[in-house]
């Protein structure tokens, strides 16, 4: 049984089932991918995972909460270059302030300018 407000493994299945529900209605819906992204990655499920960060990108690679979340996912998985990549192919990424923030926490973090 959970504790407090933590959710349980089975509440994640059912995270991954509504996500995947979902896609199936609105299959180029990138933040439905980032949500299968995000409950796959709980379940320690890395590699569908990233499956769904890259299909979530496929389908809006220029949105800044598609890319932020991306990068970041990149980032937990130590992946700082492929983080960085995915900022840089991002239409805005030399204008929207949220994405330059982004570049230069990475850049900074691998000991590089932005």
């Amino acid at each position: 049984a959970p504790r407090g407000n933590l959710p349980s493994n089975d509440d994640h299945g059912t995270e991954v089932r509504v996500a995947r529900r979902a896609i199936r209605v609105f299959p180029s819906n990138a933040l439905a991918w980032l949500d299968l992204a995000r409950a796959q990655a709980i379940n320690g499920n890395l590699r569908q995972a990233e499956r769904a960060i890259l299909s979530a990108l496929r389908f809006d690679q220029d949105s800044r909460w598609v890319v932020r979340a991306a990068a970041r996912f990149f980032i937990h998985l130590e992946d700082n270059e492929k983080g960085l990549r995915v900022i840089e192919h991002a239409a805005g990424h030399r204008f929207d302030p949220w994405l330059i923030s982004a570049h230069v926490a990475i850049s900074h973090t691998m000991n590089r300018s932005s």
